[in-house]
């Protein structure tokens, strides 16, 4: 999983499933890793980073073992929070599968 915009890492939950970023313009983002998956012990998820790293678009964030979350039957869906939508005058989602390069989220405060 990669950053997706230039950002610093604000926090990561103690049970490895989620990381709070914030964008050099001022979004605030939670990314949740998997629906169920505080039910793996030890997390799937291994991240790259720690809190205070300063991220570029692309970084990897973290790496989940997708193949143990199949065998599971786990959601491994990644979800993606605004925190502070509010503040913002557009805002549109472009959705589908992504890579590093192409653009999921649209906006301007």
């Amino acid at each position: 999983v990669c950053s997706p915009s230039a950002c610093v890492v604000k926090d990561i939950t103690d049970n490895g499933l989620a990381i709070t970023l914030k964008t050099d313009d001022g979004l605030h983002l939670l990314i949740h890793f998997g629906l169920n998956l505080s039910e793996l012990k030890p997390s799937p998820v291994n991240f790259s980073v720690k809190v205070g790293d300063r991220l570029n678009a692309g970084d990897i964030l973290a790496e989940i073992d997708f193949e143990r979350v199949n065998n599971e039957k786990l959601d491994p869906t990644i979800c993606v929070i605004v925190t502070n939508s509010d503040d913002l005058t557009l805002f549109t989602v472009n959705t589908g599968d992504k890579t590093a390069d192409s653009c999921a989220l649209e906006y301007s405060f």
